[in-house]
């Protein structure tokens, strides 16, 4: 018995100290956070850089330039413990997978406890993107393809006066869409045995009929609009309206006090020109070009100033101009600048600026780099090698030479004065090809034959003003010659090698 109660008390001892112990469950987390995520350059060789994303509210950034045309990426990122990233149904590795940033994506961050959260993700350019066939808003490419080459003292009518040396300033182009290219010319004003005058000259429209050229003026020219000193007539529908539009620009009466005179702005409506003044009083404008340097689809202007800075007008839209000084850097000042020609040097989609004038005065030619940026800049540039005694770029011209898609550079120079070479005198082409980190060979002397001129029989001075790059032979590749027919100058186009005829 005392056994039995032993046992028993026993037992209920062992009952008594036994106790149930619950292991709590651990919650799983909820934690949806992108913690960075990050286009590395080594996954993305398209980008220059890493671009880091911003993460924000529910948004994803990437800020690249806006000369990236790539957009699938692959991404590299750190997400909060235990979480996954999905596009779609499709989970994310990093560092591995290639997300498509065409339009904006959903990137969704799933919890460990299923619960998820959404971003949406996109990349933002900077800057302005390339346009595609840019060169054919600029007016170097009516230029380099006007068909008409004509010899100006037999083909303009005698009552206008041409002399040699005189309509600097033209331009062909089908105006009045007839199917033929007419001539728009703009003289300096000259009184026979008086010489230079203040007074500024009518410019002059020629229409083309049958191939002789009828002066128009008073009919295509509204308020008779006119120069005193012009220089260079450029090309652009510069108000979109189908139309051919023209700047002439001028520098003023050639003596001092050099008062300058401000550029002609004719806009063409079915045929008929409307003038309107542009620019500054008082500026020196030896020349202008223009593109759609931001390309916003409308046509800017840029305007080489001898007396200053050279300026660039953007366009609003419709032809309205405003002066812009964030593009053209101020710090080219002060310098003999008289040329320039605006083309897309390197097929990047985006315009190029090249400049000239003295390079003895240490106006050295240079080649500013369009980019994503929208604006020039020292940083982006190459400075042209001169040529001794030869200092003074009068024009600039491209051809791709040898034909790596790259256009390269045909410069008209006149002797500089600081040698034998008397200055404004002769004419010596320079031939400058382009190599692939944007650097320029001067290959005249393998590429071009009989090349200095240096006196016309019939002038008792020679100095050449514009070059064209002109297919004379129509065998399918640019020739050059002589914008005037009159000096009958001409080196042909023999597989990349140009030869006099």
């Amino acid at each position: 018995m005392k056994k039995i109660l032993l046992l028993c008390l026993l037992t209920f001892s062992l009952g008594a100290c036994k106790k149930t112990e619950t292991v709590a469950e651990i919650p799983k987390s909820s934690d949806k956070t992108i913690t960075s995520v990050t286009l590395l350059t080594a996954d993305n060789p398209a980008l220059p850089g890493d671009v880091t994303g911003l993460v924000n509210a529910g948004t994803v950034k990437f800020d690249i330039p806006g000369n990236v045309i790539e957009r699938e990426f692959v991404l590299t990122f750190k997400l909060a413990a235990k979480s996954k990233l999905y596009v779609g149904t499709v989970e994310q590795i990093s560092g591995t997978t290639k997300v498509n940033f065409a339009n904006t994506v959903t990137f969704t961050v799933k919890a460990e406890d299923g619960t998820s959260s959404d971003y949406a993700a996109q990349v933002i350019k900077l800057g302005i993107s390339p346009l595609a066939n840019v060169n054919n808003t600029t007016s170097y490419y009516y230029k380099s393809n006007a068909k008409t080459w004509i010899n100006y003292a037999t083909k303009v009518p005698q009552t206008l006066k041409f002399y040699p040396g005189g309509y600097l300033a033209r331009a062909f182009y089908d105006f009045d869409k007839d199917g033929d290219e007419d001539l728009l010319m703009g003289n300096l004003s000259y009184i026979d045995g008086v010489g230079l005058s203040s007074t500024p000259r009518p410019i002059n429209y020629l229409s083309n009929d049958g191939g002789v050229y009828v002066e128009k003026s008073s009919s295509k020219l509204v308020g008779t609009p006119g120069l005193v000193h012009p220089r260079k007539a450029i090309l652009g529908d510069f108000d979109k309206n189908g139309w051919m539009d023209a700047v002439l620009v001028g520098h003023g009466y050639d003596k001092p006090p050099f008062p300058g005179e401000k550029a002609k702005l004719l806009m063409n409506n079915n045929g008929v020109f409307t003038s309107s003044d542009m620019g500054f009083e008082g500026s020196f404008y030896h020349s202008a070009s223009s593109g759609d340097i931001d390309n916003d689809g409308d046509i800017d202007v840029f305007f080489t100033d001898t007396k200053g800075v050279s300026k660039l007008f953007t366009n609003g839209g419709s032809g309205n101009f405003s002066l812009n000084t964030d593009i053209f850097p101020s710090t080219v000042s002060n310098l003999n600048y008289f040329t320039s020609e605006i083309y897309d040097l390197n097929k990047d989609g985006y315009l190029d600026l090249v400049i000239a004038g003295h390079e003895h005065e240490n106006a050295k030619t240079t080649v500013f780099w369009g980019s994503y940026l929208g604006k020039y800049s020292t940083s982006n540039s190459n400075v042209i090698t001169g040529i001794s005694q030869w200092g003074i770029v009068i024009d600039i011209n491209f051809i791709d030479v040898n034909g790596d898609g790259k256009e390269d550079i045909i410069l008209d120079r006149q002797g500089d004065g600081t040698g034998a070479q008397k200055i404004y005198h002769g004419l010596n082409i320079q031939i400058l090809t382009q190599n692939a980190n944007g650097s320029f060979t001067d290959a005249t002397s393998s590429l071009i034959t009989n090349n200095i001129v240096l006196t016309d029989s019939r002038l008792s001075w020679f100095w050449v003003d514009w070059l064209r790059c002109f297919d004379i032979d129509n065998d399918g590749d640019k020739d050059i010659v002589t914008e005037d027919k009159y000096y009958n100058l001409q080196w042909r186009n023999d597989n990349g090698k140009f030869v006099k005829f």
